[in-house]
């Protein structure tokens, strides 16, 4: 069958049309998606390159920082005794009170443990009198009643909301909260040592400021009982005995520790 001008133009334009349309489809719209592909993940790169660069600028000073960081440790460490075997702490205290002129007539060292460190607090024993204690119960009796009225003439929603700030303010005194919402602990290593002693009043006094003055300061007493010795001496009886000693009882403490951290390496 041979074909005329006619059918040729028509099949050359159809051939023509059909390699256009291949050519497209496989060739020029893959290369543009690629291109477009590229252009995004440029974008992306320059986006995270820019990051980074200001990741590097705010981190050209992090070994400084990091020694700032590690000496302030450091010092936070010095606060505490190194860690020591239980004949070095008593020794230690028993060293201690050696300086003041206070003897130590027994001494009890604990298992080494671990302790919570939390805030410590002066209970006062104040002695009240009987006076004291009626003004004090009639001025407890006037807020009661100043705070009855208050509260009954105010709205249960106003009321509510109160109680819920003050629930809320008690629930955050409890201790301190993590990012998640739990309460975290800080404990240390701990020592609890307990003596007997005899000494002058003075001398006692002048060692326990010094615990609060010594490079360590985690050395804390927790207890202590004084006796004046020579309480029931009668001077006008000949065969009364009086003591050496002013001063007698018992003290407790908690010695703290934390390992000394390393020199840091370059």
């Amino acid at each position: 069958m041979r074909l005329n001008y006619r059918d040729k133009v028509i099949l050359l334009v159809l051939l023509l049309v059909a390699v256009w349309v291949v050519g497209i489809m496989f060739f020029i719209k893959p290369g543009i998606d690629d291109i477009n592909d590229a252009k995004n993940e440029r974008e992306s790169l320059k986006a995270t390159l820019k990051e980074r660069q200001d990741k590097i600028e705010s981190q050209k000073n992090l070994k400084n920082e990091i020694k700032e960081s590690y000496k302030n440790a450091g010092k936070y460490t010095e606060c505490f005794y190194d860690y020591m075997l239980s004949q070095d702490a008593s020794q230690l205290v028993d060293d201690l009170l050696d300086e003041d002129e206070i003897t130590n007539l027994n001494m009890e060292v604990s298992e080494y443990s671990s302790r919570a460190l939390v805030p410590y607090s002066f209970v006062t024993r104040r002695i009240t009198t009987s006076n004291d204690q009626q003004v004090l119960d009639y001025k407890n009796a006037e807020s009661n009643v100043a705070a009855e009225q208050a509260a009954s003439s105010s709205a249960d929603g106003t009321a509510s909301t109160s109680s819920t700030a003050t629930n809320t303010a008690t629930a955050n005194t409890n201790g301190t909260t993590g990012t998640n919402g739990t309460t975290v602990d800080q404990t240390v290593a701990c020592y609890t040592i307990s003596l007997e002693y005899q000494g002058d009043y003075d001398d006692l006094k002048e060692f326990c400021q010094k615990l609060t003055v010594n490079t360590e300061k985690s050395l804390v007493i927790t207890g202590l009982e004084m006796n004046y010795a020579n309480a029931d001496y009668d001077e006008k009886n000949e065969n009364a005995e009086k003591k050496p000693y002013e001063i007698e009882g018992t003290i407790t403490f908690d010695m703290m520790m934390i390992r000394k951290l390393p020199a840091l390496s370059n």
